[in-house]
């Protein structure tokens, strides 16, 4: 499950609850492509039960096609080390995903 939330005119979260699944990646990657301007576009996965890696590859091929640059938190160490992994630009916390 998942829900956007606003509480900065800026920015917009995206919160991951439950299961972080293929098919969660889909529901996040259609919000995401439904978000109008904003400078700041969050994917929070701090609630998420359990984040399994290939959902987390799926998302980190097909999140930077959708949104220029894309913040997200809440991942543990070893989500950080799969997206260093994948060739993803890691910066301190929050992760960065910026399209080339």
């Amino acid at each position: 499950m998942t829900q956007t939330a606003s509480l900065n005119p800026d920015e917009i979260v995206v919160a991951v609850h439950g299961r972080f699944d293929v098919q969660a990646v889909w529901r996040v990657c259609q919000q995401i492509a439904h978000t109008g301007p904003v400078s700041r576009l969050v994917v929070d996965f701090s609630r998420a039960a359990h984040v399994l890696d290939d959902a987390l590859a799926t998302f980190a091929d097909r999140a930077p096609r959708l949104r220029e640059h894309l913040r997200v938190r809440g991942l543990s160490r070893h989500h950080h080390k799969v997206l260093a992994y994948l060739g993803l630009r890691l910066h301190d916390e929050p992760v960065v995903f910026a399209a080339d």
